[in-house]
């Protein structure tokens, strides 16, 4: 169930970036809670991990008001969403990959393309990359 919830957040909050450049906060909030509630039902983390995982993409957040939204709004909603289903530990590795993958395709359009070091990259490509890599590696 939890690849099913989300695998289909990311791949509609992928969908939205690409197109939009901007995640529907009513998507996050439906994936939100049916990562609550997978949680409550199954159980696969304990409380506590659910809300450290969810503590990520609220920091995440304050990094985005910090900075003046470098980092989108959205993204940080959809790591809170993603710290519902995943937990704190896995939800780290996620974020973590999908930086790292934004990172070398970032270098690779910048100096491959010469591209304008103030265009905008989405996020949410990455984050379902990541956790179709994740997934596929057995994490």
């Amino acid at each position: 169930m939890e690849v099913v919830g989300m695998g289909s957040m990311l791949t509609i909050c992928s969908i939205f970036d690409l197109w939009k450049k901007q995640i529907p906060i009513c998507v996050l909030c439906v994936f939100g809670l049916s990562g609550i509630l997978y949680q409550w039902i199954y159980g696969d983390n304990s409380w506590v991990e659910v809300l450290s995982g969810v503590m990520v993409g609220v920091i995440l957040y304050i990094i985005s008001i910090v900075t003046k939204e470098k980092v989108g709004k959205g993204d940080a909603f959809m790591t809170m969403a993603s710290g519902a289903y995943l937990g704190f530990w896995e939800n780290m590795a996620l974020l973590w990959m999908a930086s790292m993958l934004a990172g070398i395709i970032c270098l690779v359009v910048y100096y491959g393309f010469k591209k304008n070091e103030e265009a905008t990259v989405p996020f949410a490509p990455f984050l379902l990359g990541s956790y179709l890599i994740l997934y596929l590696m057995g994490g």
